[in-house]
This record gives structure tokens, C-alpha cells and sequence, in this order.
């Protein structure tokens, strides 16, 4: 097999597809699409309070204890 022939060259595109693959194809491209959406919302939340905590807690330790 030669390195240099690709191997995708060979596929044929068929532009038909049966309606039914098409909208189950969309419907998972959304359902990935919303639960990444739901994670991001999730995790951004989180990271933006655990970036907050830490800043506190460097300004605890910067700062001179009071007197």
C-alpha cells in the first residue's frame, strides 16, 4: 500500500440519504450540542468559584495578619 494514495479518495459520495437516518443524525447532532452546552454552563459556574475562592485565600496569605 502506497503512503501517499488516500485511502478516503476512494469512497463515493452519495448524496441521497433516507429521511429517517437524516433526522436521527440531527437529532444526535442536537442532543450533543445541548449536553455540551449544559456542561459548559455547569463547569464555568464552578471554575469562576473555585477562581474566586482561590483569590481569596492568596489574599489572606498576602496580606499581613491584623494586629
Amino acid at each position: 500500500m502506497e503512503l501517499s494514495k488516500n485511502p478516503f479518495a476512494e469512497l463515493e459520495a452519495d448524496a441521497v440519504c433516507p429521511p429517517n437516518v437524516r433526522e436521527e443524525l440531527l437529532s444526535e447532532i442536537d442532543f450533543i450540542r445541548n449536553s455540551l452546552t449544559v456542561v459548559e454552563v455547569c463547569t464555568g459556574d464552578f471554575m469562576g468559584a473555585v477562581v474566586l475562592f482561590l483569590e481569596l485565600v492568596q489574599n489572606r496569605i498576602d496580606s499581613p495578619p491584623a494586629p
